[in-house]
Protein backbone atom coordinates (compact mmCIF):
# COMPACT_ATOMS: atom_id res chain seq x y z
CA UNK A 1 0.00 0.00 0.00
CA UNK A 2 2.70 1.93 0.76
CA UNK A 3 5.07 1.55 -2.33
CA UNK A 4 1.71 1.86 -4.28
CA UNK A 5 1.26 5.63 -2.59
CA UNK A 6 5.18 6.13 -3.80
CA UNK A 7 4.54 5.28 -7.30
CA UNK A 8 1.81 7.95 -7.45
CA UNK A 9 3.60 10.45 -5.72
CA UNK A 10 6.38 10.03 -8.09
CA UNK A 11 4.58 9.78 -10.97
CA UNK A 12 2.37 12.98 -9.95
CA UNK A 13 6.07 14.70 -9.64
CA UNK A 14 6.97 13.09 -13.15
CA UNK A 15 3.94 14.79 -14.97
CA UNK A 16 4.42 18.23 -13.37
CA UNK A 17 8.10 18.37 -14.51
CA UNK A 18 7.05 16.87 -18.27
CA UNK A 19 3.97 19.70 -18.28
CA UNK A 20 6.80 22.37 -17.11
CA UNK A 21 9.43 21.65 -20.07
CA UNK A 22 6.47 21.24 -22.62
CA UNK A 23 5.29 24.81 -21.46
CA UNK A 24 8.57 26.27 -21.09
CA UNK A 25 9.66 29.21 -23.04
CA UNK A 26 13.17 29.02 -25.01
CA UNK A 27 15.82 31.31 -22.85
CA UNK A 28 18.30 33.50 -24.98
CA UNK A 29 20.92 34.76 -23.08
CA UNK A 30 22.20 37.46 -25.23
CA UNK A 31 18.90 39.45 -25.25
CA UNK A 32 20.37 42.29 -23.57
CA UNK A 33 22.35 45.44 -24.43
CA UNK A 34 25.68 45.39 -23.43
CA UNK A 35 28.87 47.60 -23.49
CA UNK A 36 32.65 45.89 -23.63
CA UNK A 37 35.83 45.86 -24.41
CA UNK A 38 38.02 44.54 -26.78
CA UNK A 39 42.03 43.57 -27.11
CA UNK A 40 43.92 41.99 -29.90
CA UNK A 41 46.36 42.07 -32.10
CA UNK A 42 45.98 43.38 -35.92
CA UNK A 43 48.67 43.01 -38.40
CA UNK A 44 47.98 44.69 -41.98
CA UNK A 45 49.01 41.68 -44.76
CA UNK A 46 51.31 45.00 -46.09
CA UNK A 47 53.13 46.09 -42.77
CA UNK A 48 54.32 41.86 -42.38
CA UNK A 49 55.56 42.32 -45.83
CA UNK A 50 57.45 45.80 -45.36
CA UNK A 51 58.68 44.82 -42.40
CA UNK A 52 61.01 41.88 -43.36
CA UNK A 53 61.54 43.59 -46.98
CA UNK A 54 62.39 47.26 -46.46
CA UNK A 55 64.84 49.70 -45.31
CA UNK A 56 61.46 51.23 -43.32
CA UNK A 57 61.51 48.98 -39.84
CA UNK A 58 59.03 48.53 -37.68
CA UNK A 59 59.78 49.65 -34.26
CA UNK A 60 56.78 50.07 -32.01
CA UNK A 61 52.96 48.68 -32.19
CA UNK A 62 50.55 49.00 -30.34
CA UNK A 63 47.61 46.21 -28.48
CA UNK A 64 44.71 46.64 -30.70
CA UNK A 65 41.81 48.11 -28.20
CA UNK A 66 38.02 48.92 -28.87
CA UNK A 67 35.03 49.75 -27.06
CA UNK A 68 32.15 48.30 -28.11
CA UNK A 69 28.09 48.61 -27.10
CA UNK A 70 25.86 45.74 -28.55
CA UNK A 71 21.55 46.41 -29.46
CA UNK A 72 19.75 43.07 -29.52
CA UNK A 73 17.58 43.75 -32.78
CA UNK A 74 15.81 40.38 -32.09
CA UNK A 75 16.51 37.10 -31.20
CA UNK A 76 19.51 36.41 -33.31
CA UNK A 77 20.41 40.17 -34.51
CA UNK A 78 22.77 41.89 -32.74
CA UNK A 79 23.35 45.64 -33.62
CA UNK A 80 26.88 46.54 -32.82
CA UNK A 81 28.81 49.86 -32.80
CA UNK A 82 32.75 49.82 -32.06
CA UNK A 83 35.36 52.44 -31.76
CA UNK A 84 38.53 50.91 -32.00
CA UNK A 85 42.63 52.45 -31.87
CA UNK A 86 45.67 50.81 -33.68
CA UNK A 87 48.98 52.50 -33.73
CA UNK A 88 52.38 51.59 -35.30
CA UNK A 89 55.99 53.31 -35.56
CA UNK A 90 58.97 52.79 -37.78
CA UNK A 91 62.10 53.70 -38.39
CA UNK A 92 62.92 55.22 -41.67
CA UNK A 93 65.87 55.01 -43.60
CA UNK A 94 65.12 55.17 -47.47
CA UNK A 95 66.08 58.35 -47.63
CA UNK A 96 68.59 61.49 -47.04
CA UNK A 97 67.71 61.66 -43.15
CA UNK A 98 66.85 59.18 -40.50
CA UNK A 99 63.18 60.18 -39.12
CA UNK A 100 60.70 58.11 -37.37
CA UNK A 101 57.27 57.56 -38.80
CA UNK A 102 54.30 57.21 -36.87
CA UNK A 103 50.68 55.60 -37.81
CA UNK A 104 47.37 56.12 -35.65
CA UNK A 105 44.10 54.93 -37.16
CA UNK A 106 40.79 55.03 -35.39
CA UNK A 107 38.16 52.62 -37.08
CA UNK A 108 34.45 52.95 -36.49
CA UNK A 109 32.50 49.70 -37.06
CA UNK A 110 28.95 49.12 -37.70
CA UNK A 111 27.87 45.12 -37.81
CA UNK A 112 25.56 43.08 -37.61
CA UNK A 113 25.94 39.74 -35.60
CA UNK A 114 24.03 37.08 -36.42
CA UNK A 115 23.68 34.43 -33.47
CA UNK A 116 24.00 31.04 -34.45
CA UNK A 117 22.88 29.43 -30.83
CA UNK A 118 20.87 31.95 -28.82
CA UNK A 119 19.82 29.67 -26.13
CA UNK A 120 22.95 28.36 -25.10
CA UNK A 121 25.56 30.10 -22.53
CA UNK A 122 27.89 29.77 -25.44
CA UNK A 123 26.91 30.44 -29.05
CA UNK A 124 29.00 30.81 -32.19
CA UNK A 125 27.84 33.60 -34.56
CA UNK A 126 29.02 35.74 -37.86
CA UNK A 127 29.54 38.91 -38.43
CA UNK A 128 29.43 41.96 -40.79
CA UNK A 129 29.72 45.22 -41.33
CA UNK A 130 31.25 48.45 -42.34
CA UNK A 131 33.77 51.00 -41.23
CA UNK A 132 34.72 54.38 -41.32
CA UNK A 133 38.47 55.02 -40.77
CA UNK A 134 40.14 58.07 -39.88
CA UNK A 135 44.22 58.48 -40.58
CA UNK A 136 46.65 60.44 -38.44
CA UNK A 137 50.44 60.41 -39.72
CA UNK A 138 53.72 62.15 -37.98
CA UNK A 139 57.13 62.23 -39.44
CA UNK A 140 59.72 63.08 -37.06
CA UNK A 141 62.71 64.19 -39.03
CA UNK A 142 65.21 64.60 -35.94
CA UNK A 143 65.59 68.25 -36.88
CA UNK A 144 63.10 69.57 -34.56
CA UNK A 145 60.38 69.41 -37.76
CA UNK A 146 57.37 67.39 -38.23
CA UNK A 147 55.14 66.42 -40.34
CA UNK A 148 51.43 65.97 -39.51
CA UNK A 149 48.57 64.18 -42.34
CA UNK A 150 44.90 63.17 -42.24
CA UNK A 151 43.46 60.25 -43.67
CA UNK A 152 40.19 58.92 -44.31
CA UNK A 153 38.87 55.73 -45.76
CA UNK A 154 35.74 53.44 -45.68
CA UNK A 155 36.28 49.73 -44.89
CA UNK A 156 34.22 46.61 -44.74
CA UNK A 157 34.42 44.03 -41.94
CA UNK A 158 33.99 40.25 -42.05
CA UNK A 159 34.17 38.19 -39.17
CA UNK A 160 33.13 34.79 -36.59
CA UNK A 161 33.06 34.21 -32.92
CA UNK A 162 31.53 33.08 -30.27
CA UNK A 163 30.28 34.25 -26.70
CA UNK A 164 30.31 32.56 -23.47
CA UNK A 165 28.36 33.56 -20.96
CA UNK A 166 30.11 33.39 -17.36
CA UNK A 167 27.39 35.32 -15.01
CA UNK A 168 24.05 36.71 -15.78
CA UNK A 169 26.04 40.10 -16.56
CA UNK A 170 28.98 39.26 -17.37
CA UNK A 171 30.80 37.40 -20.98
CA UNK A 172 34.08 37.02 -22.87
CA UNK A 173 33.88 36.21 -26.16
CA UNK A 174 36.88 35.29 -29.06
CA UNK A 175 36.32 36.81 -32.69
CA UNK A 176 38.47 36.44 -35.88
CA UNK A 177 37.53 39.68 -38.14
CA UNK A 178 39.30 40.42 -41.77
CA UNK A 179 38.93 44.07 -41.97
CA UNK A 180 39.37 45.31 -45.79
CA UNK A 181 40.71 49.15 -45.62
CA UNK A 182 42.54 50.73 -48.17
CA UNK A 183 43.30 54.53 -48.31
CA UNK A 184 42.83 56.06 -51.57
CA UNK A 185 46.79 57.60 -50.90
CA UNK A 186 49.95 56.00 -49.51
CA UNK A 187 49.86 56.04 -45.64
CA UNK A 188 53.34 55.82 -44.34
CA UNK A 189 54.09 52.25 -44.76
CA UNK A 190 51.32 51.55 -47.37
CA UNK A 191 47.91 52.81 -48.62
CA UNK A 192 46.34 49.32 -48.08
CA UNK A 193 45.77 48.32 -44.22
CA UNK A 194 43.99 45.08 -44.53
CA UNK A 195 44.23 42.18 -42.70
CA UNK A 196 43.18 40.15 -39.61
CA UNK A 197 42.63 40.88 -36.64
CA UNK A 198 42.22 38.37 -33.10
CA UNK A 199 40.23 40.01 -30.46
CA UNK A 200 39.22 38.77 -27.23
CA UNK A 201 35.95 40.97 -25.68
CA UNK A 202 34.63 41.23 -22.41
CA UNK A 203 31.38 42.89 -22.19
CA UNK A 204 28.82 43.63 -19.13
CA UNK A 205 25.44 42.82 -19.61
CA UNK A 206 22.91 45.44 -18.79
Amino acid sequence: MILRSYKYVIFFLLSLLVADTAHAQPVNYFDKVSVGIELGNWVPNNISRLNTSSALKIQKEAIYTALSLQIPINSNLIFRFTGGYFYYEGLDDTGSEYCNRAITITPILVDIKYLLLNDMKITPYVSYGISTNFGFEDTDHFSFLTDKYDHFSVGINLGTGFDFLITRHLSVGLEFRYHYLEFPENFIFTNNYSGTKINIALCYLF
